[in-house]
């Protein structure tokens, strides 16, 4: 039904939900679809500028010797003031990610 703020007569028009909601999908299907060809579009750019940049050679060799260090104040075999000194080592490895966008690594290598 649709009214007029006049003194019209309101207007009434059958309407199929089935056929709203069918069209409703074939929309957003068409929508999705283009998106997601969009973003693999994207993707293969991506891959192809960092194709010979691996993902391993954007951190340090020590990553993992800082974790480590990391558990080991949690668990308390190590210093909690080793643990902390080692979790601003990580931290400062994610802020020179962060500062470097260039240095993007490739989703291949993941």
């Amino acid at each position: 039904m649709t009214t007029y703020p006049d003194e019209r007569r309101p207007l009434f028009r059958h309407v199929s939900i089935e056929s709203l909601i069918k069209d409703q999908r074939e929309l957003v299907q068409k929508a999705l679809t283009e998106v997601l060809t969009k973003l693999k579009v994207e993707e293969a750019n991506h891959r192809a500028k960092y194709r010979d940049q691996r993902l391993e050679d954007v951190f340090p060799s020590t990553l993992g010797y800082y974790f480590e260090k990391i558990g080991g104040a949690i668990n308390g075999s190590e210093p909690m003031d080793f643990g902390t000194m080692h979790i601003h080592l990580v931290a400062e490895v994610i802020e020179n990610l962060q500062r470097t966008p260039e240095r993007a690594w490739s989703t291949s290598c993941l």
